[in-house]
């Protein structure tokens, strides 16, 4: 059985992809939004609902989402619309999240089995 279909088509794979965690290497393998690579092994998506739906970069690779500058990493976010005043609280604790993350484009990303690990 080709692992591809188990965790991306059947049902039955569904268990297997959202359990997998991600330490975060050059972010090429590692979907921004719906995969597990914060500390506290929630997805993006799941906690920040609200952002993802006015995100026009959804289903795309950390690396996708920035770029290397002169200081180091750089998010690279593109929104749908502008924020409302209730949402303004929610993206500073955003991008408190983000600013966590140390993307290494000199390493690759790692599956890592149960919690995630730094």
């Amino acid at each position: 059985c080709d692992l591809s279909y188990v965790c991306n088509l059947s049902e039955e794979g569904s268990w297997l992809k959202n359990g997998t965690k991600w330490k975060v290497g050059c972010g090429s393998k590692v979907l921004f939004w719906e995969d597990e690579w914060m500390e506290n092994g929630v997805s993006l998506k799941e906690k920040y609902p609200r952002l993802y739906q006015i995100s026009q970069q959804q289903h795309q690779h950390i690396q996708q989402m920035g770029t290397i500058a002169n200081i180091g990493w750089e998010w690279k976010l593109q929104w749908r619309r502008f924020f409302l005043e209730a949402e303004i609280d929610t993206v500073a604790k955003f991008m408190e999240d983000l600013q966590r993350l140390t993307v290494h484009l000199q390493q690759q990303d790692v599956e890592m089995g149960g919690r995630f690990k730094r």
